[in-house]
């Protein structure tokens, strides 16, 4: 576990002023579409329990919230790969705790499988304007009719709140276009 969550580190790490963007570029999706079904198991118990590395002793709570979005995402990416459910199903699990719900949706958004639009819509109601605008990105990327629904409903649910509706109103037209 802990080389992989190396190589997650190097791969998401600032390349520096002298470094290439271009050639980090490439060797990050080296890595990626080198990672695994199993590789993203183990990020996806990463997420859950995120351990410091040597080097990031000073990293904030929100920086390493950053990473776990990041490792979810890549999570999500090897799952559209592989079409592995496994990864799927343990996307959709992070949603019901609140401190990784940020990370599934990243995940999800990867996948973009409409397969999980009724595990997303589950926290519509209960979302706060912040995550409502997550949510409301995440399904237009998806797309989909199930998701066109979940965004009308989210719509009439946020009328009072307008950079949530425009969220939302960008998010329908992404997922009609879809």
């Amino acid at each position: 576990m802990n080389k992989l969550i190396e190589a997650f580190a190097y791969n998401t790490s600032p390349i520096g002023p002298l470094g290439d963007h271009n050639a980090r570029k490439l060797e990050e999706e080296q890595w990626l579409n080198s990672l695994t079904s199993d590789d993203g198991l183990v990020l996806l118990a990463w997420i859950q329990q995120p351990t410091p590395l040597p080097g990031w002793n000073s990293l904030t709570e929100g920086q390493i919230a950053e990473l776990c979005d990041i490792a979810a995402y890549y999570v999500g990416t090897v799952g559209q790969r592989t079409g592995d459910d496994r990864l799927r199903f343990a996307l959709e699990g992070l949603l019901t705790d609140s401190r990784t719900r940020v990370s599934a949706l990243e995940g999800l958004r990867a996948l973009g499988n409409p397969v999980v639009v009724s595990a997303i819509s589950a926290y519509v109601d209960n979302a706060d304007p912040q995550l409502a605008r997550q949510i409301a990105s995440v399904l237009g990327e998806i797309g989909g009719n199930e998701a066109i629904t979940v965004l009308h409903g989210m719509y009439d649910r946020w009328k009072d709140d307008l950079v949530v509706q425009g969220t939302i109103e960008d998010a329908l037209q992404e997922a009609k276009r879809g």
